[in-house]
């Protein structure tokens, strides 16, 4: 990762050690060959970590402008992870059909492959020019059908950082169990 000292990197620094944390618990409670989590819960632990520093964040923030800066990360933050993703796995899914089917994939059909169903969209979010070539960058689409991992682990990830940050009785242990895979 380029690490450049702002508030995107350290947000990409906690996911990235969200995996890593859940990696470790998997591995040193789990035997060798079920150490493994699935990729339903792949993204649970990285996206709790964000939260937890959005929290932090917010809990810190200096100013009011700060502090709706942060919230405005935060929203971009759920339609990156739920709305883009959930597109990002539809596409990947008509992709794939059209490949099953012997047609062919060429870059201005994958511009219009791209575009989002109308069910994931409000009246005032509207996609941008280049949002049709977007998946071009996205490393995982590498591995099949892995984005719809964000999207599904991010609901359930949203609720452990309110339950530990505020001081429910066995949140926390309860989160660690579930990185285990206990």
């Amino acid at each position: 990762m380029n690490y450049m000292d702002r508030y995107d990197d350290v947000s990409t620094l906690a996911h990235e050690l969200g995996h890593a944390l859940h990696s470790q618990l998997a591995a040193a409670n789990q035997p060798y060959l079920t150490s493994r989590y699935t990729m339903l819960l792949a993204e649970i632990a990285s996206t709790c970590n964000e939260m937890l520093l959005s929290r932090y964040m917010l809990d810190r923030a200096a100013s009011d402008s700060e502090r709706a800066w942060l919230l405005s990360e935060l929203a971009e933050s759920v339609r990156t992870t739920i709305i883009r993703q959930t597109m990002f796995a539809e596409f990947e899914l008509r992709v794939h059909e059209l490949a099953e089917a012997g047609e062919p994939i060429r870059p201005a059909g994958q511009r219009d492959l791209r575009r989002p169903h109308p069910r994931l969209l409000r009246p005032r979010l509207h996609p941008g020019p280049n949002d049709g070539v977007e998946w071009a960058y996205i490393s995982h689409f590498y591995y099949k059908y892995y984005v719809y991992s964000y999207a599904t682990g991010s609901p359930p990830a949203s609720r452990s950082p309110e339950r530990i940050a505020a001081g429910e009785p066995g949140a926390r242990e309860a989160y660690l169990e579930m990185l285990k895979g206990r």
